[in-house]
C-alpha cells in the first residue's frame, strides 16, 4: 500500500525491535505513524519487552532484522515481540525482516545438517506471526516454508538507479552463480539488456564461505560488467568472479549486493 493509504490508519501499529531502530524510525516517519520501541534490557542482556499501546484487534507490523552480529539474539527478540502482540489479541502480526537471517541452509545437501530457513519461519509462525515480509530473500522457494502470506520485496530499482551514475559502456549482467541466474535475468530485463553471463562455482559443503570459480558462460571481453547478488559475507565469491572476469578481458566491474 502507498504511504497515503496507511497514514493515520487507526488499526495499524508499527513496532520495532532493537536490531535497527534508525530504519524503523524512518519507516514510521514516511508513513506518518507513531513507532513503538518496546525493547529494553535486563542486566544480563535478556530483552525486556512492553508494548504500551492497545493492540486488540489491530494489525501489527514488527520490524526486526535477524542480522549479524547477534543473529540468534535478534531472532529470539523478534519471537518475543510477536508473542507479546499475540497475547495482546492483535488481529494480524506481520514480521518485517529487511535482513532475514538463517536463510542460507534452505535445503539438505548432506547428512546431519538442518534446514534452518524452515526452522526460522516455523518459529515465527509458532510464536503467533500471521505473515512475513522480506527483502531480497536468499532463496525465493524458502517462502514456502512459512505457512501464511509471505511477501518478498526487491531492491532492484534502487540499485539500477544507483548504477546510472557509472555510465556503463556496453554492459553485460553476470550472475555470480547458477542459482542467481533468475535474479540476473530480471536485472538485465529492467536495464533493457539482452546479454547475460554466469559464473560456475564449486562450494565446499564442509566449510562455510569457501568457493572456487570453475568457469564462466558469456562474453565479457571489453565490456563493463554488473554482478548482482543478494547477500555477501566475506565477498569471496564476488571477488573470485571479478578476478576471473578480469582475466577474460572485462573492463569495469561493479557489484550490487
Amino acid at each position: 500500500a502507498s504511504p497515503e493509504v496507511l497514514i493515520n490508519h487507526p488499526d495499524l501499529v508499527l513496532v520495532s525491535g532493537s536490531s535497527n531502530l534508525p530504519l524503523g524510525r524512518e519507516v514510521a516517519d514516511l508513513l506518518g505513524a507513531k513507532l513503538q520501541e518496546p525493547v529494553s534490557r535486563f542486566s544480563d542482556g535478556e530483552p525486556n519487552i512492553h508494548i504500551e499501546t492497545n493492540l486488540r484487534k489491530r494489525e501489527v507490523y514488527v520490524m526486526q532484522s535477524t542480522s549479524p552480529p547477534h543473529v540468534g539474539d535478534n531472532h529470539m527478540e523478534l519471537l518475543a515481540l510477536i508473542d507479546a502482540a499475540m497475547r495482546a489479541h492483535a488481529s494480524e502480526i506481520t514480521a518485517v525482516l529487511p535482513y532475514a537471517g538463517m536463510m542460507r541452509q534452505d535445503r539438505k545437501v548432506k547428512a546431519r545438517v538442518p534446514i534452518s530457513a524452515a526452522l526460522a519461519f516455523n518459529t515465527i509462525r509458532d510464536a503467533g506471526g500471521t505473515g512475513v515480509m522480506t527483502v531480497d530473500l536468499h532463496s525465493l522457494p524458502s517462502q514456502g516454508f512459512f505457512r501464511g502470506p509471505a511477501d518478498n520485496l526487491e531492491a532492484r530499482k534502487l540499485i539500477i538507479d544507483a548504477l546510472s551514475a557509472y555510465g556503463l559502456q556496453s554492459p553485460v549482467v553476470m550472475s555470480p552463480d547458477f542459482g542467481g541466474f533468475g535474479r540476473a535475468a530480471k536485472f538485465a530485463e529492467a536495464m533493457g539488456l539482452d546479454d547475460l553471463a554466469a559464473a560456475y562455482k564449486l562450494r565446499d559443503i564442509n566449510r562455510a564461505n569457501k568457493t572456487k570459480i570453475l568457469d564462466m558462460i558469456g562474453d565479457v571481453s571489453g565490456r563493463d560488467l554488473f554482478i548482482p547478488d543478494d547477500i555477501g559475507d566475506t565477498l569471496g565469491t564476488l571477488r573470485g568472479v571479478a578476478e576471473e572476469a578480469k582475466r577474460r578481458g572485462a573492463d569495469r566491474i561493479i557489484a550490487g549486493v
